[in-house]
């Protein structure tokens, strides 16, 4: 399962939140035109960094997003299952992604908010993601920091390495190895790899399996076999 966030830092990410979404809304005048998307994504499980959010059952993801020249935000909704009265998950996010010496680099922010949690659990956290070219394949890496880990006062950082790479026409492969690590212990390894194969430029099904290393043990961050289809426009 995925803050507790005390007022004091809440204010303060709140001011982060505002101030970057204050520079996408000053940035549209400059903009020629901003740019929509949107996708659902049934999935036969709701694998976050290899721990199932909803007790192994399917999830349904629906994705919003609008950018503006480098600038963008999203809004994203899933249902999730924490064995209590949590069934919803929203994840908004801001930031930026340019293209920097072929290098494209992305900061952002993002919050996770639930809907009927017991407790606070809500949380933010900063990321930096950058990816490169090599030939046909792509090199990325990813790191996401938070000072208050979902459900505590512990800060945490989770970092990962992925690689994508062509296999056939319309079929891709990508592998990718993460490491979660918390300030009060717990810290693990998760990798996972799949496949995907894009019908057309607006749907795409994926089959993937997920793993985890040194977790507590659990039938949810234990070895999973996952199938989603993507739905974009």
């Amino acid at each position: 399962m995925k803050t507790c966030i005390n007022k004091k830092k809440s204010a303060m990410t709140l001011g982060v939140l505002f101030a970057l979404a204050s520079a996408v809304v000053a940035h549209a005048d400059d903009a020629t035109s901003p740019q929509y998307s949107f996708a659902l994504t049934p999935s036969s499980d709701y694998i976050f960094r290899g721990v199932s959010q909803t007790e192994n059952d399917p999830v349904l993801f629906a994705w919003s997003r609008v950018s503006y020249d480098a600038f963008y935000a999203t809004l994203g909704a899933e249902n999730v299952d924490f064995n209590n009265s949590t069934d919803a998950e929203y994840d908004v996010s801001v930031g930026w992604s340019k293209l920097l010496a072929g290098y494209t680099v992305d900061l952002g922010v993002i919050r996770y908010g639930y809907i009927k949690a017991p407790s606070r659990i809500d949380t933010v956290e900063l990321r930096a993601i950058v990816s490169h070219p090599l030939g046909p394949m792509t090199l990325g890496g990813a790191v996401y920091h938070t000072s208050n880990y979902f459900g505590s006062n512990d800060s945490a950082t989770y970092g990962e390495v992925n690689l994508a790479f062509p296999i056939a026409k319309a079929l891709s492969g990508s592998v990718a190895l993460g490491r979660q690590t918390v300030s009060g212990g717990n810290d693990y390894s998760t990798w996972n790899a799949g496949a995907s194969y894009a019908f057309n430029k607006h749907c795409s099904l994926d089959l993937r399996y997920y793993d985890t290393q040194g977790h507590t043990p659990s039938n949810l961050a234990g070895n999973h076999i996952v199938a989603s289809v993507r739905l974009s426009m």
